[in-house]
């Protein structure tokens, strides 16, 4: 036969209370239907449960045997229940983020997000874009903080645009300048985000360049903001970066005059799969974060 959990659960309830009123109050059902119930559990069962007198409940031998199993059944059920909830509330979504571009909204995004649902574990990996994207693109990540592309394997959800700027050491000859211009780029030695990590990045500096005429002359390329931070302290060169870019006192940033189009931050996701509702959580908080940025 098949169990039904929720009369068994009824069942079990009057054997240890002995009496159908009593037992519906507990319930919350009406005394009628409970007894309906216990009637079509028997039914289901083949036997009787109860022997029944004029004011008296008693099970029979059956019944005893059935309250015994019964009580082990729900409490196992119920076990099994909680431990089911429980992995779906801890649930973990694993993100990829560049830290120039990404570490503002994640620190307040993940500070609201962590608040509200506790038991979802949050995965935050510092990689390269095009690290990004191959994990988003295998599943191995469930969304990246980085630059929006054109590309359809993945749907994007832009969030800010940030300018980029001339960043320099304080004893480099730019330094004591307010504004750089194209005139003061040419020929000078640039530290620039790896071409085959950033593909982005590096389009939208050489589109720059182009546009301008700026002779440029490569001296370095980088893995990452650490790496291209100890560039700059170390007087390598000069870096294009946005204005947002993490770098010590040793490294002084100086707007770009006519300033490069924005970098458009986004959060993005595998188009082929569909977030689930912790991860659609979660992008709602980047979001929030992004406006009171904006705001700021």
């Amino acid at each position: 036969m098949d169990w039904d959990l929720r009369l068994l659960r009824y069942f079990v309830k009057v054997a240890e209370m002995e009496n159908i009123s009593r037992a519906a109050t507990a319930l919350g059902v009406t005394q009628p239907g409970l007894s309906r119930l216990i009637r079509k559990f028997e039914d289901d069962m083949g036997f009787p449960l109860f022997e029944r007198g004029a004011r008296s409940l008693n099970l029979t031998r059956e019944g005893r045997m059935v309250l015994e199993e019964g009580r082990q059944l729900l409490s196992y059920a119920e076990l099994k229940w909680k431990r089911i909830t429980e992995e779906i509330g801890r649930g973990e979504i694993r993100i990829g983020y560049s830290p120039s571009l990404g570490h503002e909204l994640l620190e307040i995004a993940v500070g609201c997000f962590s608040q509200k649902h506790p038991m979802v574990k949050l995965t935050l990996l510092d990689l390269d874009t095009r690290s990004m994207c191959e994990k988003v693109e295998d599943g191995s990540l469930d969304l990246m903080l980085s630059v929006s592309s054109e590309d359809p394997q993945f749907s994007w959800l832009k969030l800010r645009k940030l300018n980029l700027c001339g960043a320099v050491s304080s004893n480099h000859p730019l330094a004591a300048k307010k504004v750089i211009t194209p005139d003061d780029l040419n020929d000078v030695r640039l530290l620039l985000f790896s071409k085959s990590d950033y593909p982005a990045y590096w389009e939208q500096v050489s589109g720059f360049f182009v546009a301008h005429g700026i002779n440029a002359r490569v001296a370095g390329e980088f893995d990452g903001s650490e790496s291209l931070n100890l560039g700059l302290e170390a007087g390598l060169g000069l870096a294009l970066v946005t204005t947002n870019f993490a770098s010590g006192d040793k490294v002084k940033k100086i707007p770009l005059d006519p300033a490069p189009e924005p970098v458009c931050v986004a959060v993005g996701w595998n188009a082929e799969i569909k977030p689930q509702e912790w991860t659609l959580q979660l992008i709602g908080e980047l979001q929030a974060a992004a406006d009171s940025l904006s705001q700021a």
